[in-house]
C-alpha cells in the first residue's frame, strides 16, 4: 500500500483473510482487533501488483479476467470483490 503512513499500529499488524462465496465473489478482512487496513485502496493495489495483464492472469489451474472487477467497501476493514471470471488455462500449464 502506497499510503502506509495512514495504516494504524503496524507492530499488531493483521493478516488478510478471505472469505470465497459460491457466486465468486469474496470478502477481504482481517481479524478484529489487529493493526492494518483493509479498504478498496489496499485491496486494489495488491490486487494490481500481481496482474500483467489484468485481461488474462495466468494460473496453473486457471486464467483470470479481471477487467470486470468490483471493490466494494462493505464494512471497515472488510472490503468484497467482484466480477472476477475464471476461464480454462492455456496448453502450457
Amino acid at each position: 500500500h502506497t499510503d502506509w503512513e495512514s495504516v494504524p499500529d503496524w507492530h499488531d499488524i493483521g493478516y488478510p483473510v478471505v472469505e470465497c462465496r459460491a457466486d465468486g465473489t469474496f470478502l477481504v478482512g482481517k481479524p478484529p482487533a489487529t493493526g492494518g487496513l483493509v479498504n478498496t485502496a489496499t485491496v486494489g493495489e495488491q490486487v494490481l501488483y500481481e496482474i500483467g495483464d489484468p485481461a488474462t492472469y495466468l494460473l496453473p489451474d486457471v486464467t483470470c479476467d479481471f477487467t470486470q472487477v468490483t471493490l466494494r467497501q462493505a464494512a471497515p476493514d472488510l472490503v468484497e470483490v467482484s466480477g472476477a471470471r475464471g476461464r480454462a488455462p492455456g496448453h502450457a500449464y
